[in-house]
């Protein structure tokens, strides 16, 4: 069984933190609902998960698959 990864975990200068959301097999679980998506349709899809604002970061996890 595979561990997850999730990014916020990880430290600023891994890769993984550094690479656009599209790039990666990634989704976004909801701290709050536990409610799962796919961001790498969304907006925020070429953003690194370093320049997500703070709100995407305190709310969401970002689990690499």
């Amino acid at each position: 069984m595979n561990k997850e990864i999730k990014l916020h975990e990880l430290p600023p200068d891994d890769p993984l933190r550094n690479t656009s959301l599209k790039d990666l097999d990634v989704r976004i679980r909801c701290r709050h609902t536990k409610a799962t998506r796919d961001p790498r349709t969304w907006k925020i899809k070429n953003n690194t998960y370093n320049h997500l604002a703070a709100t995407w970061q305190n709310n969401f996890d970002f689990v690499v698959l």
